[in-house]
């Protein structure tokens, strides 16, 4: 767009002063005044709007949004007022066994698992705070449910408050539950030594005859 801006507004000057002093003089306009400085307002104009419109020769702020949207962790979703995914990271493709660009355009409720989340999707532009979802199952492309802790937030325009998309974001816990399983195994497992501990305990001082425990290494009553 800067290019075209530049190129065009700067051709425009240059088409006119040709016509003015080569073409027109041809077929009998000789007296025309000398209009070149007007001329290359056009161009001064298109040079201004080309820097302060699209920041000539700087880095788009689209640009960089979208490199920071493809570089965040987790799964993250941006879908439009229609419920279609627009844009997802590369993260997401990774974690759902997705191949690039194969989740745009497609309804985000054939992905995500959950009747309340489909419900808010269908009608995202009626939320206005962001709301958060735990354990909620995400299918991959493999058709296995993956859980996941969600967040979605409606994007709206800052001036005219009009709705732009809901972001959703999500962090993968499969890892948090099987350090939960495990730690809920080994807690089974300590109640039943410890229940096993007491029994032998118990059984020990019940019997009605003596009895010497002893350790097997150094022979030493324990």
């Amino acid at each position: 767009k800067q290019a075209y801006i530049i190129v065009i507004t700067s051709a425009i000057p240059f088409l006119l002063n040709m016509l003015t002093r080569t073409i027109l003089p041809l077929f009998g306009f000789i007296n025309i005044p000398g209009m070149g400085q007007i001329f290359s307002l056009v161009m001064l104009w298109g040079v201004y709007h080309a820097i302060v419109r699209y920041q000539f020769m700087g880095i788009p702020t689209s640009l960089i949004t979208s490199k920071l949207f493809n570089e965040l962790s987790g799964l993250t979703f941006l879908v439009n007022a229609s419920g279609i995914i627009i844009k997802a990271n590369n993260q997401s493709y990774h974690l759902l066994n997705y191949v690039e660009n194969e989740l745009v355009n497609i309804p985000a409720n054939l992905i995500l698992n959950d009747r309340q989340i489909i419900g808010i999707i269908e009608n995202c532009q009626s939320i206005k705070e962001p709301i958060n979802f735990e354990e909620v199952h995400i299918m991959s492309k493999s058709g296995d449910l993956i859980p996941f802790n969600i967040s979605m937030t409606p994007l709206y325009d800052s001036r005219t408050q009009l709705f732009l998309g809901l972001l959703i974001i999500g962090q993968d816990i499969r890892t948090t539950k099987i350090l939960e399983s495990e730690i809920t195994k080994h807690k089974l497992t300590y109640e039943k030594l410890k229940n096993s501990e007491s029994l032998f305990r118990t059984i020990i001082e019940m019997i009605p005859f003596s009895i010497i425990l002893t350790n097997r290494n150094d022979h030493k009553v324990l």
